[in-house]
């Protein structure tokens, strides 16, 4: 006698019976197919040990205290507060001179003019002939290297025969 086979279940359908009331079709197959029934207690088996594991795990957790939680947060709160008294404090050591300067400053025109007398016609001659005799002083006594030579600076031009210019 050949009995009539039947396709398992799907994985939705496995879902389905899982989370909620299976359909009549899926109540009927699990009824009657010992495979299915045996993968669905397996699946559910394995749904169990999880929970399992994860609600252990979440109570072996270490919980963390509010009172270790609020004196962490009241240092935090202490250096955050001395690094902005310490910031005002080097503002005022570098502020406080460059304001006390300014405000002792006169305003306006901050450049001192010193008055210095016009030079007279012979007072200009004079300081001229003071001037040349320095230079002459200065100034080399031996011939430069051109004079010497007879050679002239490269700005002069000078003409090489049978060379055009154009």
């Amino acid at each position: 006698m050949r009995t009539a086979v039947t396709p398992h279940l799907t994985d939705d359908q496995f879902t389905e019976c899982m989370l909620t009331e299976p359909n009549e079709a899926s109540m009927q197959h699990l009824a009657s197919c010992e495979l299915c029934r045996a993968e669905l207690a397996v699946f559910g088996s394995s749904v169990n040990d999880f929970g399992k594991a994860s609600a252990a795990w979440s109570e072996s957790a270490s919980r963390v205290s509010i009172r270790a939680l609020a004196k962490t947060n009241a240092r935090r709160t202490g250096f955050v507060a001395a690094g902005w008294a310490l910031t005002a404090a080097v503002l005022l050591a570098i502020g406080l001179p460059q304001w006390m300067h300014r405000r002792t400053v006169p305003a306006g025109d901050q450049t001192a003019e010193i008055a210095a007398p016009q030079d007279s016609a012979s007072q200009i001659a004079q300081d001229d002939k003071l001037m040349q005799s320095v230079y002459v002083a200065l100034a080399p006594q031996d011939p430069s290297p051109f004079q010497e030579y007879q050679l002239t600076d490269g700005h002069s031009s000078r003409r090489v025969s049978g060379s055009r210019t154009p």
